[in-house]
């Protein structure tokens, strides 16, 4: 893969270093400086700290005077006798005068042969010399390219997953295309939902592909990709809850339960963006103080709420439908909302499965050995698998056909008289609750002379406009 070939390295020589010499320090001209730099492999059965146990990283006369460290190497970086394979240079720098690595005569560029993770220090131990002005750049590749190790399988990934959404989104509009004229509301909100998904997959592709081919992240590309994922989500989750009210499915309208959806569903998108912009984007030399800290879990605490909301009535809502539709006797309404909420059950079920996971990773680390970081991406990306396997399944169940609009707003007369479930349900609720289970087709349902057993029948007007 590009621009790596196979070959792996970490290069210092753009990296420019000078002692700053000011005003308020008249004498700093002939206050030399020691830079250090010190690399290593970190050891993946135990947290490079541990080289440090009492993290302390430079030598001073008490450490000195303690044994742990020699006095010659007072001021200087204490260098433990069991790192593996250090690599240690110290640079004089004079105040005033910049120094770039390239031209210091050190080694400044490391083949690495070795998959693992590497630790690089800049110190200056002397705690009154001049401050140092670090600039440029250090150039860190591995054999694919410039993203980080515990990065890069997230390109594949979004690649692959891209192509998905892709293909899906094709199957979708050629069978739009074919029922043109049978689409109802639900259809439009799938598409919507559908399209965000192609849009957040491939810009995130494009995102992960630029700055492995560069070696820096394009903020506009991660920007991007981060507003269109929320928006999917928040999105999704107002279909689910349209589509477990019965939506466009079964009535034609849910009065107030469509605003309080709206709602619901923009402060989800509301406190999730203001969630991922803040823990996603670079922060580059901002530092988080306490009092953003307790802001972010403000955020959390009542994005948390928001979302349980959601869940608790997405439940709640398709068995109440279900029941509806057992005492209307709709056999097919019933086994299509009863696949749907078994749908919902096993991404639950899934979901649980991989919190347990990202649990387990994050526990093998070996407290702090960060031995996992091949693996990391795969949490996140689970979560977006079973995403999309779920986005899948509502798109089947609900896939335009050549009889959706009569067969959105009809009432049938079938009966299933083999299933346990439906038989049980019609024998605990009677005909006579028709009229407090949906009150949006104007009350009671059952009807003698009407040989549907209802009142909307094949008519999506009849049925859009009958209330009284």
């Amino acid at each position: 893969w590009s621009p790596g070939h196979g070959h792996s390295y970490i290069d210092l020589s753009q990296l420019t270093i000078e002692a700053e010499c000011n005003d308020l320090n008249t004498n700093c001209l002939s206050n030399i400086v020691k830079f250090e730099l010190l690399m290593f492999e970190a050891p993946t059965d135990k947290s490079w700290f541990s080289y440090w146990p009492d993290r302390i990283f430079c030598c001073n006369s008490d450490n000195a005077a303690t044994g742990d460290c020699r006095d010659e190497d007072v001021g200087l970086l204490i260098i433990p006798s069991d790192l593996p394979a250090p690599f240690v240079r110290a640079i004089t720098l004079y105040p005033g005068t910049p120094k770039r690595l390239s031209d210091e005569g050190t080694i400044v560029h490391h083949d690495i042969g070795d998959t693992g993770e590497y630790v690089l220090f800049m110190a200056v131990c002397d705690k009154d010399a001049s401050p140092v002005i670090l600039d440029g750049s250090i150039d860190s590749l591995d054999p694919y390219g410039y993203l980080p190790g515990n990065q890069f399988g997230n390109l594949p990934f979004y690649g692959t997953l891209s192509c998905l959404y892709s293909f899906l989104g094709i199957i979708w509009m050629i069978y739009c295309s074919l029922f043109s004229d049978q689409l109802i509301s639900i259809h439009f909100w799938i598409t919507c939902v559908l399209a965000l998904g192609m849009i957040e997959t491939t810009v995130y592709f494009a995102h992960y592909l630029y700055w492995n081919d560069n070696g820096s992240q394009a903020i506009s590309l991660l920007t991007t990709a981060l507003i269109f994922g929320v928006m999917k989500r928040a999105l999704s989750r107002i279909v689910i809850q349209f589509v477990s009210l019965g939506y466009g499915i079964v009535r034609p309208t849910i009065g107030e339960d469509f605003n309080r959806t709206i709602y619901l569903g923009s402060a989800y998108f509301i406190l999730s963006l203001i969630y991922t912009l803040a823990t996603s984007l670079p922060a580059y030399n901002k530092i988080a103080t306490s009092k953003d800290l307790d802001i972010l879990s403000i955020i959390v605490i009542i994005l948390a709420a928001v979302d349980t909301t959601f869940y608790i009535w997405i439940l709640s809502s398709i068995q109440n439908l279900i029941a509806s539709l057992v005492v209307r006797k709709q056999a097919v309404k019933y086994l299509l909302y009863r696949n749907f909420r078994g749908v919902l059950f096993l991404s639950l079920f899934f979901t649980g499965m991989w919190a347990l996971y990202g649990t387990a990773i994050a526990y093998d680390d070996k407290f702090g050995t960060t031995a996992n970081w091949q693996t990391r991406w795969s949490v996140d990306a689970l979560w977006e698998l079973t995403y999309y396997a779920l986005f899948v399944a509502i798109a089947f169940l609900w896939a335009p056909h050549r009889n959706s609009q009569q067969y959105a707003y009809s009432v049938e007369l079938t009966q299933l008289d083999d299933d346990e479930e439906y038989n049980a349900n019609t024998v605990s609720n009677t005909v006579d609750n028709d009229a407090s289970l949906d009150e949006e087709y104007g009350g009671k349902l059952h009807d003698d002379s009407d040989p549907f057993i209802g009142t909307g029948a094949l008519d999506i007007n009849a049925a859009a406009t009958k209330k009284a």
